[in-house]
């Protein structure tokens, strides 16, 4: 299949996947919009954005939330802040008076008083403007006054990626991949090692701002590869440069991401066909609104659409009860948290790939009647599915849980069944005598043997 390999053999995309007919046209129209990266306007968003999220802990600490708010608060924050403003592609900029409802929900679920909680996200929201208004002013200035380069050192295996002050990890094969998307999605144009450079620098700088290696942690190689062959799959709807397997994906920013093979948002994606796997950031706003999009994309299709969906088994949460409950709902397993791991968010730049999974996952398969048909999900698909995941797991992991599964699968096999004999009349009277004569025949042929044995000594 022309998988691309790193030098300890595992795959880390697959090249030759060809993408629905839908998501060409897709990305002919992507295509279009305006160029506006520059690696100078991307320092200056990674410094605001690092600005607000210290205001963001400061305003915690001033609550005196303590160890009531989830870790990864200003990461969710910040996705359902994407869902709703767009004037720039991550920097939330407010243009109205009202509160995140999203940060009120995430206290209140983490057990802070509603009160607390609505009054902290005033603050935010305040300080959010604030920052916003800052942001908006320096970025008026253009990019006349970004007067350094980029520049990539390499060094062994890993490389950095520098603008002025700030230094950005990546290694070889990654480094290696980015290149080749690069130049399969810029054919139509010479390739300028320098304009690379430049969009490889905004791509790790974007993602590093974003922040929240978590929210990017994507499904392993062999998980793909079994989508693929059984269901046809050959799309993400929820990928990076970074962590995508095909070389045609959806992503959160199509800004810097267009030039590695991006056709935009999820959400702004219409397929009438195909077959497409969503892997969403774990947070119950993105997974409900992905939801509401593709049940409406499922009711308006005719044509055979399919989409596996794998999120956290939150048993409590609405999103999940939807995703569960859906008519849309063709099948659904769960697979425990300690039998299957991901790839690192992170992973184009640490040592390891994989890590163990933070809880049990769901995989829902919505289809319209179509893609049932087409797509045909069953319960053997569902248990190579499962084995696959067991090599998202660090490789000390993984043996004891590949033994655990190969026990199993021999403790259900069918014994061969022995063949019962009913005790009815005549017939078995005939069998008992059979194999009376058949013992006999072989005392018979026993004793004739001995009997001539007895003769030749005598003579």
């Amino acid at each position: 299949l022309g998988l691309k390999m790193n030098e300890s053999g595992v795959k880390i995309w697959n090249k030759e996947a060809v993408p629905p007919n839908t998501v060409i046209r897709n990305s002919e129209l992507a295509r279009a919009s305006p160029d506006t990266t520059h690696p100078g306007l991307e320092g200056t968003r990674h410094w605001y954005l690092s600005e607000l999220r210290k205001k963001f802990i400061t305003l915690s600490k001033a609550y005196d939330l303590g160890n009531n708010l989830p870790s990864t608060s200003f990461e969710k924050w910040l996705w359902s802040e994407l869902l709703i403003h767009d004037r720039d592609p991550i920097v939330p900029v407010c243009d109205c008076d009202t509160y995140s409802y999203a940060i009120v929900q995430m206290m209140c679920d983490a057990g802070i008083s509603e009160t607390k909680a609505i009054n902290f996200a005033k603050s935010v929201l305040r300080v959010g403007n604030e920052i916003a208004n800052e942001f908006l002013g320096a970025m008026g200035g253009g990019i006349g006054c970004y007067n350094n380069k980029v520049r990539v050192v390499k060094d062994g295996r890993n490389l950095s990626v520098n603008y002025g002050k700030i230094s950005l990890k990546l290694n070889k094969k990654h480094y290696e991949k980015l290149r080749d998307l690069y130049n399969i999605h810029n054919s139509f144009e010479p390739f300028s090692e320098k304009s690379f450079h430049e969009k490889l620098f905004c791509v790790l700088l974007r993602y590093k701002s974003l922040s929240g290696g978590g929210f990017q942690a994507a499904i392993n190689g062999e998980v793909f590869d079994t989508l693929m062959e059984h269901l046809d799959v050959s799309m993400e709807c929820f990928a990076s440069p970074l962590n995508c397997w095909y070389p045609r994906f959806c992503s959160v920013f199509l800004d810097t991401d267009l030039y590695f093979g991006s056709i935009g948002s999820f959400f702004s994606f219409r397929p009438r066909s195909g077959s497409y796997q969503a892997n969403p950031p774990f947070t119950e706003d993105v997974i409900n609104q992905m939801a509401a999009h593709m049940e409406g994309l499922l009711t308006e299709s005719l044509d055979p659409l399919s989409f596996t969906i794998i999120v956290p088994t939150w048993l409590n949460s609405s999103a999940w009860k939807r995703l569960k409950n859906s008519d849309f709902c063709q099948m659904s397993m769960n697979i425990s948290q300690r039998e299957h791991g991901y790839c690192e968010g992170a992973q184009h730049m640490r040592p390891e790939r994989l890590r163990i999974s933070g809880c049990d996952t769901s995989i829902f398969f919505w289809q319209n009647d179509a893609g049932s048909d087409l797509y045909e999900v069953t319960d053997t698909i569902c248990d190579e599915i499962r084995k696959a995941f067991v090599y998202g797991l660090p490789e000390n992991r993984r043996s004891s849980v590949l033994a655990k599964q190969r026990k199993n699968e021999k403790k259900e096999e069918p014994k061969p069944k022995k063949k019962i004999i009913e005790n009815t009349g005549s017939n078995w009277k005939n069998l008992q005598k059979n194999i009376k004569n058949k013992k006999k025949g072989k005392k018979r042929k026993r004793n004739t043997t001995n009997r001539s044995n007895k003769r030749k000594k005598r003579e």
